[in-house]
């Protein structure tokens, strides 16, 4: 299915079509050709230039419009399908991304130890080339990925006033800002205004979740400055040294405090109410195509649209059941259905809903007999579950190649420092005059520390990797990160107590 980004910039290419016909005195045909020749999209022109020739020939336009719709569906279809086995093979290559930081920090070690100083490389490695593999390979399918995005809001046209919205913050008062910005003198109207941003200040702070759930990133304005302030009491307390050299010798201590700690304490809230937002939209699609058929049924009897919303809204009990039967209020007390509907939209931003919302709002305009379009728009959505359906199956398992990928790269640096290292020292203690017996600024405490560093740089990494790969968007990626971290230090802390 397209972007709303998509769908706006075709929005504008039929609209030339009606003004060169309106405006201009061109007939329709001309005004096809025109469009075709100047649209930047050549699938547009493709479908432009074949329906001309349809209608040119007398043939039937509803049925080749019926077999651009089933062309344009099996197109998509394929797309998702060449997206999946790209991603396949960015599972592949990521392995081999995983493994190569690996190979370059053992032998970056061996070669220290044979008098060759490394010092410098393997800060690079680990500091530089691990983010920096992982920065590229991120990179590589947020390009290929880059046409799943989209805003899913739906422009409410010019700002009558149909009511105060549920959806208004404090920084948008919505008809009251509409009231006085139209009669700016009238005192009453600045006092309305005040008594409602005060209302709203209010609700904001009665309910300040409701607000971290709809825009998760505002938990940063908490979690940031409360993080700060962990930092400077641990350092005040000695907990918390910042200097290099108590990094090597409380590597995991003063690793957990200076990264694990603060990272936990910014991206768990945001993890949190981001996936809380997720889990509310989620609630909202998975019942959005069986509603849809409801309303079409229910309209298809003979009955108005108003009373179908009320009639689909009143049997279930799913979120959106519940948003039909508060739409169907609204408009029982004023409101306009249209208004009601592009206000339900924006408080969810979903775009395969903004698409619904959109034909069964500009439907209505026209007629309450809009049965058709609503079962359009229930086999849109039908397709859009089976497409979402199928990349969450086949990007499950990218998902698991990479976590194994992480436990691998984490046991292979565990295994360096418990072993590897301890034999090396245990080797020198008893043959100092080796010619390789001289670290140089190599000690083990550091190597201990870029194995440690390595592991949650890389944690990290793959979490994000992991949430943008299953859903396009990077906040999804913070529960793996999390995860990954927490599992890192966990796996350095039990290998200190076991080996």
């Amino acid at each position: 299915m397209p972007s709303p980004r998509t769908l706006r910039r075709g929005r504008v290419e039929f609209q030339q079509l009606t003004h060169e016909t309106e405006y201009f005195n061109v007939d329709y045909q001309t005004a096809v050709e025109n469009v075709a020749r100047t649209t930047p999209s050549e699938d547009l022109s493709t479908f432009l230039i074949d329906m001309l020739s349809v209608v040119n020939s007398g043939g039937d336009l509803t049925s080749f419009l019926e077999t651009e719709t089933e062309h344009q569906i099996e197109q998509r279809r394929r797309k998702q399908e060449d997206l999946l086995n790209t991603l396949e093979v960015f599972g592949e290559v990521y392995i081999s991304l995983t493994v190569l930081p690996l190979i370059l920090i053992v032998v970056l070690v061996i070669t220290s130890l044979l008098g060759s100083e490394q010092l410098l490389m393997l800060l690079v490695t680990v500091y530089v080339v691990l983010p920096a593999l992982n920065g590229l390979y991120f990179l590589a399918v947020s390009v290929t990925m880059q046409d799943e995005a989209g805003t899913g809001r739906l422009d409410p046209g010019e700002r009558a006033v149909t009511g105060v919205t549920r959806e208004g913050s404090v920084r948008d008062l919505g008809v009251v800002d509409a009231h006085v910005e139209t009669r700016p003198r009238e005192r009453l109207l600045h006092r309305i205004r005040a008594e409602e941003l005060r209302h709203r200040v209010s609700q904001l702070l009665a309910n300040p979740l409701a607000v971290f759930r709809a825009s998760p990133r505002y938990t940063l304005a908490v979690t940031a400055p409360l993080t700060a302030v962990v930092l400077v009491a641990l350092v005040l307390q000695g907990v918390a040294e910042p200097s290099a050299a108590a990094m090597r010798q409380q590597t995991l201590t003063q690793s957990f405090v200076w990264f694990g700690l603060p990272f936990l304490l910014v991206a768990t809230p945001l993890a949190v109410f981001h996936e809380w937002r997720e889990r509310t939209i989620a609630s909202v699609t998975d019942t959005l195509t069986s509603d849809l058929r409801k309303l079409a049924n229910a309209n298809a009897t003979g009955q108005p649209l108003l009373e179908a919303v009320r009639i689909t809204g009143e049997e279930n009990t799913s979120r959106l059941g519940r948003e039909l039967t508060g739409m169907y209020k609204r408009v029982t007390f004023g409101s306009s259905l249209g208004a009601v509907l592009v206000e339900f939209n924006n408080r969810y931003r979903i775009p395969r809903l903004a698409r619904s919302v959109k034909l069964v709002q500009k439907a209505q305009e026209t007629s309450d007999q809009i049965t058709d379009v609503l079962t359009t728009a229930a086999n849109l959505s039908e397709i859009q579950d089976d497409l979402e359906r199928e990349k969450r199956t086949r990007t499950r398992m990218q998902v698991v190649i990479i976590a194994i990928s992480f436990v691998v790269f984490v046991a292979v640096l565990l295994m360096l420092e418990k072993f590897f290292i301890d034999t090396i020292v245990g080797v020198l203690g008893e043959t100092p005059d080796a010619a390789f017996a001289d670290f140089g600024d190599l000690n083990p405490s550091l190597l201990s520390m870029l194995y440690l560093h390595a592991a949650l740089i890389q944690g990290c990494c793959a979490g994000v990797i992991c949430g943008y790969v299953q859903t396009g968007r990077a906040y999804a990626g913070l529960k793996y990160a999390i995860g990954f971290v927490v599992i890192t230090f966990l796996a350095w802390v039990l290998a200190g107590f076991l080996v």
